[in-house]
C-alpha cells in the first residue's frame, strides 16, 4: 500500500478494497449495479473499465459470478485492484488486466464470457 492508499473495509462479505485518499473513489452508482448486475453463480463476467475493481469484489461477495476479467487502462489503478483482489485472496477468480479491451481481443474470445458490466 502507498502512502496515498487507504484499506477501506467494505463491510460486506470480509470484503477489502483499496481506495486513494484523495482523487476517485466508488460511489453508490457501484454497490447499486452490482446488485442490478444479472449473473448466475457460475457466470464468467467481464467488468470493462474496473478501476480500483469494485464491481467484480460487489459482485463476486453477491455470489453474481465465478471468474472475472476485469479491464483497466491506469496503470496505477489497475495496481490498486491487482492489490484488492490479493488482499482478497482473490487472484485466481478476478484477473485484472491492464489493457484496451478492444486492442486485445485474445482475453474475450467469442462465447467465453456470460456477462458484460461497465460502469
Amino acid at each position: 500500500m502507498n502512502d496515498d492508499e487507504r484499506l477501506d473495509d467494505l463491510q460486506f462479505a470480509g470484503l477489502k478494497i483499496l481506495q486513494k485518499t484523495a482523487g476517485f473513489r466508488f460511489g453508490m452508482d457501484a454497490v447499486l449495479l452490482s446488485d442490478f448486475v444479472r449473473a448466475e453463480a457460475q457466470a464468467t463476467v467481464a467488468d470493462f473499465g474496473t478501476g480500483t475493481g469494485i464491481l467484480p469484489l460487489l459482485m463476486w461477495g453477491r455470489g453474481k459470478g465465478q471468474r472475472f476479467e476485469a479491464f483497466e487502462i491506469q496503470r496505477e489503478m489497475a495496481d490498486m485492484a491487482r492489490s484488492s483482489m490479493s488482499l482478497n485472496g482473490l487472484r485466481a477468480r478476478i484477473r485484472v488486466l491492464e489493457a484496451y479491451v478492444e486492442e486485445e481481443p485474445s482475453f474475450l474470445a467469442p462465447g467465453s464470457v456470460d456477462v458484460i458490466d461497465c460502469n
